[in-house]
């Protein structure tokens, strides 16, 4: 992740925990001026003054207050979305540094393809914990140990990229084939095993 987008990033977080926090300040106000009009309907109430505009008021409030929880609760989910992906960001950069290291470079793609981000854990500083990269790095070089430089492969072996991606494809096919079978559709089916020519 470069400098310039986590700065963008943060700017981004930080409009929008304003944007929240204002529409919540709102929120209050109308709240507070919600409570008011309430006290002075009851005592209009035992009044001979209009009580119609006051409850048209006080219906006006209620339709506001609703349009800013909505406000507050589409701000929060853009804040969460920002954060997620800004998560995703550093864990990939970080498991890119420790690939670069150890992979071959023509695999490098492939196996940030085949690595789950969702095995590695951030810090409470956002950083991605070294142990669980290894350990995500770890478990890719048991599986697929020809992807890394340490691996030679024998003569006339498949070539090391080619396998890993010979492994997601046969992953792809089985997931779709499992979910035209989940749904009972003989057409799907027929489709995928001549996508894949199996």
């Amino acid at each position: 992740m470069t400098d310039e987008q986590t700065v963008d990033d943060q700017q981004n977080i930080k409009q929008i925990i304003q944007d929240r926090d204002a529409a919540l300040l709102n929120y209050e106000k109308l709240q507070r001026a919600h409570n008011t009009l309430k006290d002075d309907l009851k005592e209009l109430k035992t009044s001979s003054a209009s009580v119609a505009d006051l409850e048209k008021q006080i219906n006006e409030h209620i339709a506001e207050k609703a349009n800013l929880l909505q406000t507050s609760s589409q701000l929060q989910a853009q804040l969460d979305a920002i954060k997620t992906e800004t998560q995703k960001k550093e864990k990939r950069q970080a498991l890119s540094n420790v690939l670069n290291e150890q992979v071959r470079a023509s695999a490098i793609t492939t196996a940030l393809k085949l690595i789950d981000l969702n095995a590695i854990e951030l810090d409470e500083n956002g950083e991605a914990k070294t142990e669980t990269i290894l350990a995500a790095v770890d478990a890719l070089k048991v599986s697929d140990p020809v992807l890394f430089k340490d691996s030679e492969p024998e003569r006339g072996s498949t070539p090391p990229v080619k396998h890993a991606v010979d492994r997601l494809t046969k992953s792809a096919y089985e997931a779709e084939i499992a979910d035209a079978i989940k749904r009972g559709d003989a057409r799907l089916l027929e489709d995928i095993v001549a996508k894949y020519k199996k």
